[in-house]
């Protein structure tokens, strides 16, 4: 288990030629929003998994006024400094809903 909300990630695309991986979901609140989004190449891996951790934040309340729905959000990764090769691609996501892709850096 992490300390971090993640945002929650329904799919996740790679372009080879741009070497961006772009990450794409709804948030279900008004007053949710990304922070951060971590890139690592976890140790103990075999060197063959990349872990991309979506952070997300909740507006305070003096900013924002809730609203439920469906929010969609997309954003875009660089994997430009993690190697080279064939490797599992894992993204963290809302409620344990991981996406995992295999590309080819």
């Amino acid at each position: 288990m992490d300390d971090f909300l993640y945002a929650p990630i329904s799919g996740a695309s790679y372009d080879k030629n741009t070497k961006m991986l772009t990450l794409k979901g709804n948030f279900s609140n008004s007053c949710l929003e990304m922070k951060n989004i971590l890139v690592r190449r976890p140790a103990g891996s075999g060197n063959n998994v990349i872990e991309v951790l979506p952070e997300a934040v909740l507006k305070h309340e003096s900013i924002c006024t809730p609203e439920l729905g469906e929010f969609p959000h997309s954003q875009n990764v660089s994997l430009e400094n993690m190697g080279e090769g064939r490797v599992l691609v894992h993204v963290r996501s809302l409620n344990g809903q991981a996406i995992n892709v295999i590309v080819n850096l």
